[in-house]
């Protein structure tokens, strides 16, 4: 798969992603009966509309990129006095599964894709390291090509993704990592020293940092029924953990954007910087990859929309939240105070990585 076409495949992932998170509000609000106006799927001019017989407009626009879901916040009939059937007229906890029926549908989505991929997949590539750099930490600290990485700081690793996850707390540190290491039968541990990982801001491959490589001759393992049904519930968890551990770390300036991405590349799927560009027998594995891909885009977009910021969920659910806890309900100067200070907190890291990354350029 060439880039460009990973790229428009990347969109439509994204797109799909995004009506499926909107999809979750809409039959959330449907379920429990609050009135939802609007349905659309795509921007740009209407090739369809429908109405049913809630009088909800179901439509269909000419790009199939994202979607909206309007939900009346306040709802009058003719005389002008309020139903029952809007957003603010239902029970504060109905608003709370509304709110987070978006992102709670993207880690099902997620889940799904997941267990696509392990259903596809009878077994798993062990990470099997090709070292050729001779300079490099790995080469130093012992480990030679043909070696499987068994444990990464005393946790087993039995896939790459594993050992990116346990990579990524050293990520942007000068600790030591310690690696138990399987050569033809006998297992030794050894220490890695590292000094300042991943300062370079420039540098996105984080795998060839350290000297190690994906090997042309990876062993497999063969995944049980046990495996197939616990791998999605893990992998989905372990990645959101991945997602706002990567994130934190580029907040207080330990990584830059790129670090980030190649971290966040490791530790989801395990893969070197040129994995998804190579072409040599990879048609079956390319549409797995991309069912990952969109799994790790769809937890993105879950994590992302919980935060309390006011064109996410996470403003919602907070003031939600406060109603539910308090059990009153909030006036509008609360709840505008409550959206105001979560902006602080949901996009004041923001500023503070384009800050950083100012910083890093003018360097």
């Amino acid at each position: 798969m060439d880039i460009a076409t990973y790229v428009v495949f990347l969109a439509l992932g994204a797109s799909i992603v995004v009506c499926i998170h909107e999809a979750g509000h809409f039959l959330a609000a449907k379920f429990v009966r609050v009135r939802v106006q609007k349905f659309s799927v795509g921007i740009g001019p209407t090739l369809l509309k429908r109405f049913d017989s809630t009088g909800t407009e179901y439509s269909f626009n000419l790009l199939p990129l994202g979607a909206l879901v309007v939900i009346p916040n306040e709802a009058a009939d003719d005389n002008g006095t309020r139903t029952q059937d809007s957003f603010r007229s239902t029970t504060p906890i109905r608003r709370l599964f509304i709110t987070v029926a978006g992102s709670g549908a993207n880690f099902l989505l997620a889940f799904l894709l997941l267990l696509a991929f392990a259903a596809f997949t009878d077994s798993a590539n062990q990470p099997v390291v090709e070292v050729s750099d001779t300079a490099s930490p790995a080469f130093l600290a012992g480990i030679r090509s043909g070696d499987v990485v068994v444990k990464v700081d005393g946790k087993d690793t039995p896939s790459w993704g594993q050992i990116g996850r346990q990579l990524l707390s050293h990520v942007g540190t000068d600790n030591p990592i310690t690696f138990e290491v399987d050569r033809s039968g006998q297992s030794f541990v050894t220490t890695m020293n590292i000094v300042d990982w991943q300062s370079d801001s420039r540098q996105m491959d984080i795998l060839r940092s350290l000297g190690l490589e994906h090997s042309d001759h990876s062993s497999t393992t063969v995944t049980s029924l046990g495996s197939f049904l616990v791998y999605p519930v893990v992998e989905t968890f372990e990645v959101s953990i991945a997602v706002i551990a990567a994130g934190f770390k580029m907040i207080w300036g330990d990584i830059s954007i790129l670090n980030f991405m190649g971290a966040l590349q490791l530790s989801v799927l395990g893969l070197d910087n040129t994995d998804l560009f190579t072409t040599e027998a990879r048609s079956g594995l390319e549409i797995l990859e991309y069912l990952t891909i969109l799994a790790v885009i769809s937890i993105i977009n879950g994590v992302i929309n919980l935060l309390p910021g006011p064109l996410v969920d996470g403003a919602g659910v907070l003031c939600a939240t406060t109603e539910v806890i308090t059990r009153k309900n909030l006036n509008f100067k609360v709840e505008t105070a409550i959206i105001y200070v979560g902006s602080v907190f949901a996009f004041g890291p923001l500023v503070i990585c384009i800050v950083h990354e100012t910083l890093r350029f003018l360097n």
